[in-house]
């Protein structure tokens, strides 16, 4: 139907949920911490990042979401480039997503019953392994569904498992501001990897997933 009917289509949709959430989304009360507990302005994050715990979460929230910027931009546009269709692309985002949201309920289990560690560990490391493959095969339509599909559903776990990271690393009073800092981590990463990813495939179509790779191990 063509990129206008899509936007039309999704402005539509938009303002459906939002009018859904101002009718029906009922308030939740909360107990908030007094803001004398954990002071207020720039002094309170920087004193947030001092904490080596928050460090390596923003760490671990920032390098393989690098990745996903770059994956998100390139597996769809190299996929079209050897297809010529935009349909298998679309097919594309559209399996990796189904099952990133299955594994995500598999992940958030297992962090229920064994603690977030080793779930965290497992999805990273499957976030590296994923981006060197697509490096390896970044020609490789079998290759890019394969790899891409494991990244998305690996990428989404690590994800999944920010709140609970977060509850293990914050007092109270301190959630708010750190969940806030992880987002921006995340916001940082997807447009890092967005503007790499668009620069580097020009060169290789391969690099941009090599380089990635590394933060991703690091």
């Amino acid at each position: 139907g063509g990129f206008e009917a899509i936007g039309l289509a999704m402005v539509g949709v938009t303002v459906i949920v939002l009018t859904c959430a101002a009718g029906f989304m009922p308030e939740i009360e909360t107990d908030l911490s007094p803001p004398s507990a954990s002071g207020s302005g720039i002094s309170e994050y920087l004193r947030l990042l001092r904490k080596p715990n928050v460090r390596l979460l923003i760490a671990v929230r920032f390098l393989p979401t690098v990745y996903w910027g770059t994956a998100t931009l390139l597996i769809p546009l190299l996929i079209f480039r050897a297809t010529g269709e935009i349909s298998t692309a679309a097919n594309f985002t559209a399996v990796s997503l189904v099952i990133a949201a299955a594994c995500q309920m598999l992940v958030g289990r297992l962090a229920d019953s064994i603690g977030p560690r080793w779930p965290t560990l497992t999805a990273s490391t499957c976030v590296a392994l994923s981006a060197i493959g697509i490096g390896l095969f970044a020609e490789s339509v079998p290759g890019l569904f394969v790899f891409g599909i494991t990244g998305a559903a690996a990428a989404w776990s690590v994800s999944t498992m920010m709140p609970r990271l977060i509850d293990y690393i914050t007092e109270a009073g301190e959630k708010g501001r750190v969940v806030g800092m992880a987002h921006l981590g995340w916001s940082l990463a997807m447009l890092t990897g967005s503007l790499w990813g668009g620069q580097a495939v020009e060169w290789d179509p391969g690099l941009p997933f090599f380089v990635v790779s590394i933060g991703c191990v690091l």
